[in-house]
């Protein structure tokens, strides 16, 4: 009886959900698709080292695919997913459903509730998508992944506020990390909620944005300062990012400071559109005499050259070509990606290493 009940009260409930969204005289639905693939050359200069010189690769590759449904469902509730059809986001991670919610506005209050990006890294994260040619270093070390399950509250304050509940980071070791940044560790299991909050406005043009979380059961803290704006027909986005990371060292409690900045810049000039993005990734390690701790100032030494635990640099330039439509937008972009390495797995010595990555390819989305 009881399963009978609850099985009509479920179909009843998706039915009057249905009704809604069908049925709703105000209901606007719209699905596309968007993709991004090209060639990517790479002179693979990071794994260069005394008595060894890479081979340079190039390799075509489709990166990106995702199909997105958006709109309303009633009057006031509107809704976003998205199926990343390759199954892995740009972070490595299994990542199928990458968003997916609804949200409720209720006057100046809006209550989101499902899946969805999350605020960290400033506006470098909140434009990340498909036609992202290449990140700062910082993406590899986000305290979350890019989409978290959530419940998200914001309202309108001189801009926008919200606030994110996100599932706190876990790790199933105590022990410290190696030269790099440390794993957190301090929560073991799902306890309470990490906390986020974020700040955006708009004066004549211009946001500036403010993001700060606290996670690990509250251990550790972030903050990012953002600006983005336009001026004439270049667009730009400034980000810093503070980001600390602390670890329990016998009775000791040491922090890394890890930093980033980052710069965008896009100019609309017409059939073509030039870009510019430079990132500046440190991790400054906590020092301790006593136990033998200083700050690395070196990526950990690795024969793949691929680790930037440390500290890393890209800029990239390109152009992208707007004359046929947003469904097709060919691209070129010229990438150095460098850093300062370990020059061996044992010693102190250090050396600069640096690749160059040319791509070349089309994305569109419609």
């Amino acid at each position: 009886m009881l399963v009978r009940f609850t099985k009509g009260l479920v179909l009843s409930a998706l039915g009057c959900a249905v009704s809604a969204s069908v049925f709703a005289a105000d209901a606007d639905h719209k699905m596309g698709f968007e993709y991004r693939a090209g060639l990517n050359y790479n002179n693979n200069g990071l794994t260069k080292r005394e008595g060894y010189t890479p081979k340079a690769t190039s390799e075509l590759s489709l990166d990106a695919a995702n199909f997105y449904s958006q709109g309303m469902a009633a009057k006031d509730v509107d809704y976003r997913f998205r199926v990343n059809l390759l199954g892995v986001n740009e972070r490595g991670e299994m990542s199928l459903v990458e968003y997916g919610y609804v949200n409720l506005k209720m006057g100046m209050l809006s209550v989101l509730v499902g899946r969805n990006k999350t605020h960290q890294g400033g506006f470098e994260v909140r434009d990340f998508g498909y036609d992202t040619l290449h990140a700062s270093d910082y993406l590899g070390v986000l305290p979350f992944r890019l989409y978290e399950d959530m419940a998200q509250v914001s309202m309108e304050v001189a801009g926008t506020l919200s606030l994110q509940l996100v599932n706190d980071v876990q790790a199933k070791t105590t022990a410290a990390g190696g030269s790099g940044y440390q794993t957190v560790y301090h929560n073991t299991a799902a306890r309470q909620p990490a906390m986020i909050v974020e700040w955006i406005g708009n004066f004549g043009g211009f946001s500036p944005l403010v993001q700060i979380g606290s996670f690990d059961l509250n251990h550790d803290k972030f903050f990012s300062l953002g600006l983005q704006g336009a001026v004439a027909i270049a667009k730009f986005g400034l980000d810093y990012t503070m980001d600390n990371r602390q670890y329990d060292v016998g009775d000791k409690k040491l922090t890394d400071t890890l930093t980033n900045v980052n710069l965008d810049v896009a100019i609309a000039a017409g059939i073509v559109d030039p870009f510019l993005k430079i990132s500046m990734y440190n991790n400054k390690q906590a020092a301790d005499s006593s136990l033998g701790k200083e700050d690395a100032k070196a990526n950990t030494f690795s024969a793949t050259g691929g680790d930037f635990d440390d500290n890393g640099t890209r800029m990239t330039v390109g152009v992208v070509c707007n004359a046929i439509s947003a469904g097709y937008r060919p691209y070129f972009s010229l990438s150095n990606h460098s850093g300062t390495f370990a020059k061996a797995a044992t010693g102190t010595e250090k050396e600069s290493r640096a690749d160059m990555e040319i791509a070349v390819g089309v994305h569109g989305k419609f």
